[in-house]
């Protein structure tokens, strides 16, 4: 509703009222300024590239211009293109940006990925293989981004041999891998406090100190986010008296697609409400980042299980928390994070049209090896596989695991191999029937298997 008194003053006493002399006197100076085609330069590329307060005022200003008088501008233009996300039972809102250059990365990935499958004629067996390794890609990421002490080499390994969890970081790298293979299961159920539990839980199992923080909702006031590198709080959760009312407002959220919203950006929303929120003691960032994945999933867009994020976030760990920090710090505007996460998905995705591009070029290598009598195509990946990595065996459970095919098919298919006198098994300490190329096979074939693997 206007207020009628504040409509009919004059515009010079409204902004002195609504800014104040001081920044009154800046806006009036930009808005003059505006004309000048060095000052629409220098603000559409701040628009464009979403830069903060601080980022503006270290780049060069126009002359006879302020960095108070510029940003006060971006922010009055912005508002015009800003949405908001209202939630109900709290009032908590945040609002973002669709500018140009977000709607041009969601129409390339729209293109790209959503609605579309493998862009190259590659086997369906490359494509479960892909997918699994991109499953355990995330689970290992995200448990390093919180703290594992693992290396990426060791967990996969764990991984796909089906190997007990040793430690603690292995039990955080298991924990997972189950989890992100439970998002397709869970896919069709709607956002609620028991899923949100159900996921925590699966996230955290046989981790925590305390066992009785899995599966339950903090329960104090005394859970900070604290910058590991400073020691420095960069978020204090809401209150735990209104924890109930911001989860139920994030899964009526996510569960009401009335109004349109593209699913990256509701996905990433998703995303930065939970970490905002911070619902338990452990757990948030991967239950946050499991939630991306779950949104896609159940709203069936493209390729997004093939992507892995935490991946990406790993190697810029500072972008994502200060991502969450821009936003709260400017009147939680989420185009930051939304905007970190969109460039998170783009290098995922270029990793996968990469993948694409290697396996078509190893596949037509695997072909060659079908020449040997009695291979079929699919044993010709396990041989290129044991010929790239001389001296590194494979077991069956590897295969299947890798492959993504029965433990019985994986177990014919290396058994026939040896018959074949192409692979000899050895067992380890441990009894593990394992197998290695043989040194004429490798010997004859390896300079044609030069690529690296997945």
């Amino acid at each position: 509703m206007v207020d009628e008194k504040k409509a009919t003053k004059p515009a010079e006493a409204l902004l002195d009222e609504v800014y104040g002399p001081e920044r009154k006197k800046e806006l009036v100076d930009a808005m003059t300024q505006l004309s000048r085609p060095d000052v629409q330069v220098f603000i559409r590329k701040a628009n464009d590239e979403y830069w903060t307060k601080d980022e503006l005022r270290r780049h060069p200003l126009p002359l006879d211009t302020t960095p108070g008088a510029l940003w006060t501008v971006c922010k009055l233009l912005r508002s015009g293109w800003n949405r908001q996300v209202r939630l109900k039972r709290t009032g908590f809102t945040l609002t973002y940006v669709i500018n140009d250059k977000i709607l041009k990365w969601l129409h390339e990935f729209d293109l790209q990925l959503g609605a579309t499958h493998f862009s190259s004629p590659i086997s369906r067996t490359d494509e479960e293989s892909y997918l699994i390794s991109s499953l355990m890609e995330e689970a290992i990421a995200s448990s390093q981004l919180e703290g594992a002490v693992t290396t990426r080499e060791k967990a996969k390994q764990m991984l796909r041999e089906g190997r007990k969890p040793v430690d603690y970081s292995q039990k955080m790298v298991a924990n997972n891998y189950a989890t992100m293979q439970m998002i397709k299961e869970i896919a069709s159920l709607p956002l609620s406090l028991e899923l949100l539990l159900k996921i925590q839980s699966h996230i955290t199992r046989g981790t925590l100190k305390v066992p009785s923080d899995e599966e339950s909702l903090r329960t104090t006031d005394d859970v900070r986010v604290v910058d590991s590198a400073t020691g420095e709080i960069v978020h204090t959760p809401p209150a735990v008296v209104d924890l109930s009312d911001f989860i139920q407002d994030l899964c009526d959220f996510s569960n009401d697609d009335s109004e349109f919203i593209h699913p990256l950006i509701k996905a990433s929303l998703i995303h930065f409400l939970t970490g905002y929120i911070h619902p338990f003691v452990d757990g948030n960032g991967r239950s946050a980042r499991s939630l991306f994945y779950w949104y896609l999933v159940s709203r069936k867009w493209g390729l997004v299980e093939y992507l892995s994020i935490s991946r990406i976030i790993r190697h810029s760990p500072g972008r994502y928390a200060r991502a969450y920090t821009h936003t709260e710090e400017d009147h939680n505007d989420a185009t930051y994070f939304i905007l970190y996460q969109l460039h998170v998905v783009e290098r995922a995705v270029k990793e996968f049209h990469e993948y694409i591009a290697r396996k078509s070029s190893e596949r037509q290598q695997a072909l060659s090896l079908l020449r040997i009598p009695g291979v079929s195509e699919r044993q010709a990946r396990i041989i290129q596989e044991l010929v790239k990595n001389p001296g590194k065996p494979v077991s069956f459970k590897e295969v299947q695991r890798r492959l993504g095919i029965q433990y019985q098919t994986s177990r014919l298919d290396l058994l026939h191999l040896e018959k074949l006198g192409l692979i000899v098994r050895k067992a380890d300490q441990l009894r593990a029937v394992l197998f290695f190329a043989t040194p004429k096979l490798i010997s004859e074939n390896g300079p044609k298997s030069s690529i690296k693997g997945p």
